[in-house]
């Protein structure tokens, strides 16, 4: 049943979309990476935080790519989602936020639950 209300979730948030951006090297994982892909400068990265915590390492982008996250918090509790030092985002219980980050700078910076150790990480080059 909570798979089915995920997928529900996905496919709405899919369907209400206006813009289309074609899935590359897809899964299903909960709390990995499931699509990395870029186009030009954009990237686009769809992550699934089960727990609140990212279980997947990095990912790497240009000084001045654009990343847009899209995040589901399968989670039973609100989190605060950050790119540290680039952006914050509060995503309710069971819910998806969609929020562009622009890699303005070189560096290092985690990624996942503002208050859990374990992040990912964007490199930024």
């Amino acid at each position: 049943m909570k798979q089915f209300l995920i997928l529900a979730l996905l496919l709405l948030a899919v369907g209400c979309s206006t813009q289309y951006e074609p899935a590359v090297d897809t899964t299903s994982v909960a709390g990995q990476v499931v699509d990395a892909a870029s186009v030009g400068q954009e990237h686009h990265v769809i992550l699934r935080m089960e727990d609140s915590v990212p279980e997947h390492d990095q990912f790497t982008v240009q000084q001045g790519d654009t990343v847009k996250f899209e995040v589901s918090n399968l989670g039973d509790e609100y989190m605060v989602f950050i790119v540290e030092g680039l952006h914050e985002e509060e995503i309710p219980a069971s819910a998806t936020a969609v929020f562009t980050v622009t890699a303005s700078e070189k560096g290092r910076f985690g990624y996942g639950n503002r208050v859990e150790e374990n992040k990912g990480l964007l490199i930024v080059e």
